[in-house]
């Protein structure tokens, strides 16, 4: 048997009727739905149909609508010109609505026929919310000491949520995974320097999330001022430390450097204060025991980055003149610094003296020192200079006797022994007192005695000598600075700390003359 399925008219028109011996159309009166519009979720849809000419129905889909549509329906009798029927339909789980398109088929008796009922919307599932963070700090600051920080967090729409920090702050895992909404305490450590982090809490869901950052700082140690040390550059306008004028410009340049309480040293301005000149005495020859004067007019107020004070100064003679300047603030010690400039005469240094050399012309020559020595005492002693050849003769007639005339120099008992016995240019040693101190022998050279004496000499002294070891000199003078000496035929200034260190010996010396 053939089977005829046709469309019916969406008109609702009563059929034309068939011809003798054929079936007419079913006729559809009325289509009730209760809903056309579902939400996401679905739902059930009832309908109501009135018709005629029918002998069964049955809903049905048109198409794939891409929901779930439970049992659209079996065939029912509908014979009486009513079909019911309720239509389950599943939820949309995309975001944009689906239609589901229904029919409804009829029989009548071999013959199939379709109506179209319509759609029904499923709306499309709706965007989920974006996530949302908020972080808040107990303290946004905090003092070099350190402490504790409490981080306040919340979330909404938030499905998983973490906290960071850069640079670390914490030890474990950064970021560290926390509850979307809640607190965390951090412990800000001491520093001695400033310091600052990145506190970030980020809340997500479904591939979307949203962030909220806060800045800690720890503010840097309070810096103090712990200590201020001054340096002193004194020099002179004498070329070479020696000047032919009696006038001579003295400057003093400061420095500060400021020590601060994180340790750092740094150069710094010059502590307000005064600068003082002080003449230390002039030797012009025999024994030097001038003590310190202020110089006049010579008093500077100093203060700031670049601090000089200067003095000018007007020698009265010639010979080795010494200055010192010192700068003081209030606080002790003060900071001083001494100079020397030569005032070269246009006569004999040393009034009259010119010492020889007595072939002893420095470290490496003939070793004779000791013996030179004696000579310069005499002159400086007795007013007569010994003669060359009458020095060096007693020299080596001491070495014949002692050494077997190797030119090995004497030692100082030699020495004494051999000018109490034979005698040095025509002088007999009568006492040889040694002396020890400053005080001593300041005392000594006060007295008019000049004082012989050895010492361990440094590598390269005098300047340019490169020779170091022992020696014998003369001591003639002293200022506040330090001894004069006499050797190699010259006049030398050192400090008293020199002397100190140097020295093995000292001696004040009797002796006859004819």
């Amino acid at each position: 048997m053939s089977v005829v399925v046709a469309a019916l008219s969406a008109a609702l028109a009563p059929p034309t009727l068939a011809s003798a011996g054929q079936f007419a159309q079913p006729v559809v009166l009325s289509v009730r739905a209760t809903s056309r519009s579902l939400p996401d979720t679905g739902g059930v849809v009832h309908f109501t149909v009135t018709l005629r000419g029918a002998n069964a129905c049955r809903l049905g889909v048109a198409g794939s609508p891409g929901v779930t549509v439970a049992s659209p329906g079996a065939w029912q009798r509908c014979a009486n010109g009513v079909f019911r029927h309720a239509v389950s339909i599943g939820a949309n789980a995309a975001p944009a609505a689906r239609t589901v398109v229904l029919r409804l088929y009829l029989r009548r008796g071999a013959a199939l026929y379709w109506y179209a009922l319509g759609g029904v919307r499923v709306a499309g599932e709706p965007a989920a919310s974006a996530p949302t963070a908020s972080l808040a700090l107990s303290a946004d600051t905090v003092s070099s000491a350190g402490g504790l920080v409490t981080l306040t967090y919340s979330s909404t729409n938030a499905s998983s949520c973490s906290l960071a920090s850069s640079p670390p702050l914490w030890t474990g895992s950064d970021p560290a995974v926390v509850d979307c909404a809640g607190t965390y305490q951090v412990s800000v450590p001491s520093a001695s320097a400033s310091g600052q982090w990145t506190l970030t809490f980020t809340a997500g869901a479904a591939g979307r999330s949203a962030s909220a950052t806060r800045t800690l700082t720890e503010q840097a140690p309070l810096v103090t001022l712990t200590g201020t040390s001054v340096a002193m550059a004194l020099a002179s306008s004498a070329s070479n430390g020696s000047t032919s004028s009696l006038s001579v410009n003295y400057t003093a340049s400061l420095s500060a450097a400021c020590t601060y309480s994180n340790g750092v040293t740094d150069p710094c301005a010059v502590p307000g204060g005064t600068v003082t000149f002080e003449l230390d005495g002039v030797d012009n020859g025999g024994n030097a025991t001038y003590l310190s004067s202020a110089a006049s007019n010579c008093a500077t107020a100093v203060r700031g980055a670049t601090a000089v004070a200067t003095c000018d100064v007007t020698w009265a003679t010639y010979g080795d003149q010494w200055v010192t300047a010192t700068y003081e603030d209030g606080s002790d010690p003060s900071v001083s610094q001494t100079v020397e400039v030569q005032v070269v005469a246009p006569v004999d240094l040393a009034a009259g003296y010119t010492y020889s050399t007595y072939d002893n012309a420095g470290p490496g020559a003939v070793g004779d020192c000791t013996m030179a020595s004696v000579a310069d005492w005499i002159e400086t002693t007795f007013a007569t200079a010994p003669s060359d050849q009458s020095t060096v003769a007693a020299y080596w007639a001491a070495e014949d006797q002692y050494n077997g005339g190797a030119d090995v120099g004497l030692t100082t008992p030699q020495l004494f022994a051999f000018w109490t016995n034979v005698g040095i240019d025509g002088t007999y040693l009568t006492a040889s007192d040694p002396l020890s101190g400053q005080s001593e022998i300041e005392s000594m050279l006060s007295s008019q005695y000049v004082l012989l004496a050895t010492a361990n000499l440094p590598s390269n002294f005098p300047p340019g000598s490169g020779s170091a070891g022992g020696h014998m000199w003369l001591v003639v003078g002293y200022s506040d600075y330090g001894p004069m000496i006499v050797s190699w035929g010259q006049e030398f200034q050192i400090s008293w700390a020199e002397f100190d260190s140097w020295t093995t010996g000292v001696w004040s010396i009797g002796a006859t003359t004819p």
